[in-house]
């Protein structure tokens, strides 16, 4: 009697922690899609297509998650915790963005009350170190930054008579909406903000002539991009919130299989960026359940290039105008300074610019040895660098070099999970923040994952 019991009791437990195998089959793996700021379940829908797509059909039970980020990490985690309530501990986590670090907040809340609610985990993009964009977003460097960009930009038009002025920019401001402004209809481009700003920072900095209104309506356009002001201020580099995360991962350790795939888009990565998150309002209105396969980060590009080539072109004018006279020279030296300014904008400036506010480029050390020929008999020199032999000396020096990155965020930030090894770190080359979220290539790396390339724990049978 006492093992017909004890029988019983094991078979209940078996049937309530689920069963293994399903008619002879591997139960399916239950892999959740968690989006990233302020995104929907949607924002990842093209991967959850993919894999229930006969031929890319896995044992996997795909869901895509819709919580909300808007209050921050903490409040963020807990949201998930509660989509995430019957998940099963092996269960594999697949997050972008914020949705990486809320995953983390998740795990050691779910370890503080004894419970599991994944067993794996694969982020994409994800801030773990913090964004520095939302401290430049409250400091208020990046209103200074972009209202700086937009005097530069106009900077050759500008002097050239209002007529000229509205023959020169109309057929930019056409082409911009060509692209991305379907109808003249202002779409919703809060992938990332700043192609709204594009839009919206030139009327309200010809509206408010450069004022303080202007500065506040960058930084709350800046705010309602991250979803409010505490997850701006949770996701801000150096943050409480973050500080927090890391003392309760040294209690909870995130001890399980994990990966950071990180972006490393070329160059200019901000202007790639730029044009996937405006390109990607028209990617969603078409066909949701495909990847995309074709680059979508080269319409800003060449519009910039356009631009640049026409800023060149008033330059040279101004050049050979110059020499009418001693008035002309005056006038047109003036000219051909201002055009110049708004061609080295458009062709360097504002993506170096804008990758130095987004912390894309890091101060680094470089030395070179210097020898020079001694006299006879003639003593060196004290020099305040390091002595090698007897005649040279080593001289320091410092550089900024550009970071592999997304458009938005660094390597180190993407890759920076408590205790997570080389190995399973690995890069999505050409692929930036927005695309991360729906390019066949990443599908492709995930493919590798759960066929075993990064060895069983991740593999999916």
């Amino acid at each position: 009697m006492k093992t017909k019991n004890i029988s019983i009791i094991i078979i209940s437990l078996f049937l309530f922690f689920g069963i293994k195998k399903v008619n002879g089959q591997e139960a399916p793996t239950e892999v959740y899609l968690v989006h990233g700021m302020e995104g929907a379940f949607s924002s990842l829908s093209r991967f959850y297509h993919y894999y229930n797509t006969p031929g890319n059909l896995k044992n996997m039970n795909v869901i895509e998650v819709e919580y909300s980020s808007r209050n921050g990490i903490k409040s963020s985690a807990e949201d998930l915790d509660i989509r995430l309530r019957f998940s099963k501990p092996n269960a594999f986590i697949i997050a972008h963005s914020m949705g990486g670090v809320n995953a983390r907040r998740l795990w050691v809340d779910s370890k503080k009350k004894g419970e599991q609610r994944f067993g794996r985990l694969i982020t994409l993009s994800s801030p773990h170190k913090g964004a520095l964009i939302c401290n430049k977003i409250l400091d208020g460097s990046l209103s200074t930054f972009l209202r700086e960009s937009y005097l530069k930009a106009t900077a050759g038009p500008a002097t050239e008579p209002l007529l000229a002025t509205i023959i020169f920019s109309t057929p930019m401001l056409l082409d911009f909406k060509y692209y991305f402004f379907e109808n003249d209809e202002v779409p919703k481009i809060f992938n990332f903000f700043i192609g709204k700003f594009v839009y919206k920072t030139i009327n309200a900095l010809i509206q408010t002539f450069f004022g303080k209104r202007t500065n506040d309506f960058i930084t709350d356009q800046g705010i309602q991009f991250t979803g409010s002001e505490k997850t701006a201020q949770d996701l801000a580099e150096g943050s409480d919130a973050l500080k927090e995360l890391e003392n309760l991962e040294k209690q909870y350790p995130l001890d399980i299989p994990k990966i950071a795939i990180y972006g490393d888009e070329d160059d200019p990565s901000v202007l790639r960026l730029i044009s996937s998150s405006l390109y990607s309002d028209k990617l969603n209105k078409e066909n949701i359940q495909q990847l995309q396969e074709n680059p979508d980060d080269e319409k800003v590009v060449n519009w910039f290039n356009n631009i640049t080539g026409i800023c060149s072109s008033q330059q040279r004018y101004c050049q050979i105008m110059k020499f009418g006279g001693l008035l002309s020279y005056a006038l047109y030296s003036y000219k051909e300074a201002r055009w110049k300014e708004s061609a080295d904008f458009f062709n360097n400036d504002f993506n170096e610019g804008a990758s130095k506010l987004l912390g894309l480029y890091r101060t680094e050390r470089f030395s070179t040895e210097y020898c020079p020929p001694i006299p006879p008999n003639k003593k060196l020199p004290a020099m305040k660098s390091a002595t090698v032999g007897t005649n040279c000396t080593i001289q320091y020096y410092y550089k900024l070099v550009k970071q592999p990155n997304d458009g938005l965020l660094n390597k180190d930030v993407q890759t920076a999970i408590p205790g997570i090894k080389n190995e399973y770190i690995i890069k999505a080359e050409k692929i930036n923040h927005e695309q991360m979220k729906h390019h066949i290539y990443v599908a492709k790396i995930l493919d590798n994952i759960f066929n075993g390339g990064k060895g069983d724990k991740f593999r999916i049978d």
